[in-house]
């Protein structure tokens, strides 16, 4: 049986370093939860018996796959799917509250879990 490619590309590889640079979390933590995250959704996936399945992203809100057909390239065979993203109420105020320069949770949150760390 293949083993499940949770290889990451450059962005992905250089957003987990920041992550971690930043937070002073081991990026093998930061990528193992990924790998579980992706692992579950799949088998959320699997395990729904509708048209369209759901995704739940954590803080981010939800994301409908709709499977179309598969296609073939000189890499294997790929799914070719419609995607469809529902913001979650909280992030469309976090959204809001940026665009509208109003950070003050976001610092907040920084300086809790960030800097009082540090000190």
């Amino acid at each position: 049986m293949d083993k499940p490619d949770f290889s990451f590309d450059k962005d992905t590889k250089d957003m987990l370093t920041a992550i971690s640079n930043i937070y002073g979390v081991k990026e093998d933590v930061i990528k193992e939860v990924w790998e579980y995250t992706l692992f579950y959704w799949f088998l959320q996936i699997n395990s729904q018996n509708k048209k369209v399945k759901t995704i739940q992203v954590p803080f981010l809100g939800n994301i409908g796959v709709k499977y179309k057909n598969d296609s073939i390239n000189e890499e294997g065979i790929f799914a070719d799917a419609d995607i469809f993203v529902s913001l979650s109420d909280s992030f469309k105020k976090m959204l809001s509250d940026i665009y509208n320069g109003n950070k003050s949770s976001l610092i907040e949150f920084f300086d809790k879990n960030v800097i009082d760390k540090l000190e």
